[in-house]
């Protein structure tokens, strides 16, 4: 029996996209292998701040980054507000931290897409930053103070008898923390200036509320005239005064009326006479004498009781606008009886200096004295000579004349006060009071005792002591053309004994030319160190000691003319140059004095 033949059935091939798919595939894969072995440590396309690192090493990446010095240091620009800025990286605490930056770029690309967009160069990374939070802080407060714009509280402004409304303005403020988050996100990746927030202040005053005091009090307070009945007389307060006294508190959103009755007192003329001020007791020396002239109790108004009866009546009006206010007594600041408690019952210490005439000399010298002249220290106390002094000008009495500058002679007002303020430091001294401040002048001037002298200049060089006893101190002045006398008048506590050192360290001035027309002449005189002590004592016996130790410098010779060019002798060579011994022959010349 014969089989039939069987037919094998026919082989399917795959269709023809199904092929081309897989083929696409595998070159993409083929693609992509390629790519992840050959991409360096840097991805391509990479770059940081338009800077490209594509496929470089880590090490070439961090050295290619560390050149950019210049992109690291440029300054940040910002504007706060309306106001524009330069940030220095540096002063803000700002840092590239580079290899952070690297370490970034270099993280492996797994996405395809990427890996292929890389042959296209796109792929940029954000660089690392960092910042010192202190730093950037201070920084940004300093600008904040130039940006920040204050708010305009609604209120009402009293003045020349009319009220005028102030419209509410919200102010606007730097957000310090969200500023430092703005530098910081654009620092390196912000070529136009980074906008730093601002936060808005809103006034706590509304307009509403300004309208309705001006409506509900101001306008009625200024209305018409207020009286005020005193000691039997009938005071018209006109609007034009109370507007000077009236003002407007923010309490909780609202404007509460307020009223500075002593300040009403001062620009109502008629209030004022009303009352009569107290006069303190005065302690002088009449002919060598103590003399108290007694105190004087005074009669004047208690400004806040007077705030409170007349505040409710400014907002009626006609007949409803009057009060009536009471005067109250009260004592004198020194009483009599506190003044013959102080002890200034004898002269303690009295100090005489003199000095040669010069006009100048005499008005400032005099002017100082008589301004300190009745000058009372209560236990404690410290007496400033330029407190009571005050500065030295034209409008307070004082002339031009000589002072010392840098060692120098020079013209200015005031010169010569600084014999009134030795003068008294050796009252002070011998009075046994505490020394506070004083400061011996550059170099010795021979009519002042050495090492107890004191100079003083506004605003900065002072005398000062302090009265450490447990008695008042009454400083009393005298002069004549050729002296001045400083006098201490209080009880006795010390006898003061002085005690004065040899001169050492001595050293020798020069000879300075100056030709300039401002150049004052000056005699020479040697600098050297000099110790002055005090010794407290009670009757025979020493009770404890104080030095003052004074440097005086060499005041230089000055001449007023330019520096003599040495002539050569006639019988020298042309070559010979004068001897570094020689000197030139000096006409002495009149030397002026502080």
């Amino acid at each position: 029996m014969s089989v039939p033949p069987v037919e094998s059935a026919p082989r399917s091939r795959p269709p023809r996209a199904l092929v081309l798919t897989g083929a696409a595939l595998a070159v993409v894969a083929i693609t992509y292998l390629l790519l992840v072995l050959t991409n360096g440590d840097i991805p391509r396309g990479t770059s940081v701040v338009g800077i490209s690192l594509a496929g470089q090493s880590t090490d070439e990446a961090i050295e290619t980054l560390s050149a950019e010095t210049e992109l690291a240091a440029a300054p940040v620009q910002v504007t706060a507000g309306t106001v524009g800025a330069e940030l220095d990286p540096a002063q803000v605490g700002l840092a590239w931290d580079i290899p952070a930056t690297v370490d970034s770029a270099a993280q492996p690309v797994w996405n395809p897409l990427l890996l292929i967009g890389g042959l296209f160069g796109g792929r940029a990374v954000d660089p690392v930053v960092t910042a010192d939070p202190e730093t950037m802080r201070l920084e940004l407060e300093s600008l904040a103070a130039e940006a920040d714009q204050p708010v305009v509280e609604g209120s009402v402004q009293f003045a020349d008898g009319e009220a005028t409304a102030i419209e509410p303005k919200p102010g606007a403020k730097l957000d310090l923390d969200a500023a430092a988050e703005a530098v910081l996100a654009g620092y390196l990746r912000k070529q136009e200036p980074i906008e730093l927030p601002m936060s808005e202040v809103p006034a706590t005053i509304s307009a509403d509320e300004v309208q309705r005091a001006l409506a509900e009090f101001a306008e009625p307070a200024l209305a018409a005239p207020v009286t005020v009945v005193v000691a039997g007389r009938s005071v018209a307060v006109t609007p034009a005064q109370l507007s000077a006294a009236l003002s407007v508190e923010a309490v909780d959103g609202r404007l509460e009326p307020r009223l500075d009755a002593e300040v009403l007192v001062a620009a109502s003329p008629g209030l004022a006479e009303a009352e009569s001020p107290a006069t303190d007791a005065k302690i002088d020396v009449v002919s060598g004498a103590v003399v108290i002239t007694p105190s004087k109790p005074g009669r004047e108004f208690d400004t806040q009781k007077l705030a409170e009866v007349l505040l409710p009546v400014l907002t009626e009006s006609g007949s409803a606008r009057q009060v009536s206010a009471e005067l109250t007594n009260f004592e004198a600041n020194l009483t009599t009886a506190e003044a013959r408690a102080l002890g200034v019952v004898e002269e303690v210490s009295t100090y005489r200096t003199t000095y040669p005439y010069a006009a100048y000399r005499l008005t400032n010298i005099h002017r100082a004295a008589d301004l300190i002249d009745g000058v009372l220290l209560l236990p404690g106390d410290t007496f400033s000579l330029n407190e009571t002094v005050g500065e030295r000008t034209e409008a307070n009495g004082f002339a031009k004349g000589t002072i010392i500058k840098d060692g120098r002679f020079f013209e200015d007002y005031g010169g010569g006060v600084s014999q009134v303020a030795t003068t008294t430091f050796n009252a002070m001294f011998f009075a046994g009071l505490e020394d506070v401040e004083h400061k011996p002048h550059s170099f010795y001037i021979s009519r002042y005792p050495v090492g107890r002298e004191a100079t003083v200049a506004w605003p900065v060089v002072d005398l000062k002591f302090r009265n450490d006893s447990p008695y008042g101190v009454l400083v009393k002045t005298s002069y004549t053309d050729r002296s001045v006398t400083v006098s201490l008048w209080s009880t006795k506590v010390w006898d003061i004994e002085s005690i004065t050192g040899p001169r050492t360290d001595r050293k020798a001035p020069k000879t300075v030319y100056d030709p300039s027309d401002e150049c004052l002449p000056q005699s020479p005189v040697d600098g050297f160190r000099v110790v002055v002590t005090r010794v407290f004592k009670k009757g025979e016996d020493e009770i404890k000691r104080e030095d003052f130790k004074t440097t005086y410098r060499p005041a230089d010779r000055v001449l007023c003319r330019a520096k003599p060019t040495p002539s050569a002798s006639p019988s020298a060579s042309p070559t010979a140059t004068p001897s570094p011994l020689a000197s030139p022959t000096v006409t002495p010349t009149p030397t002026p004095s502080p």
